[in-house]
């Protein structure tokens, strides 16, 4: 009997939720004429995934500058 209960089936199984945001977010840039390179960071915050998409309504909200605020949360 070949043992199930490793635990990287899970594990696995919970990176392929990330890369169908990631394509979901590629197909709506290609929409819209952008390139399919873009950043996208997880976790895959709402705010993350929206402004990668880039539409009308986040080139409203752009992002800072780098050095002009303080951030309060840490990328890892």
């Amino acid at each position: 009997m070949v043992g199930h209960g490793i635990g990287e089936p899970p594990v696995f199984l919970a990176s392929t939720i990330f890369f169908a945001i990631k394509e979901a977010v590629a197909a709506a840039r290609r929409e819209r004429g952008l390139g399919d390179s873009f950043p996208l960071s997880s976790p895959a915050t709402a705010e993350r995934i929206r402004m990668a998409c880039e539409d009308q309504f986040t080139e409203m909200a752009p992002s800072p500058e780098k050095g002009t605020f303080k951030p309060w949360s840490i990328n890892i």
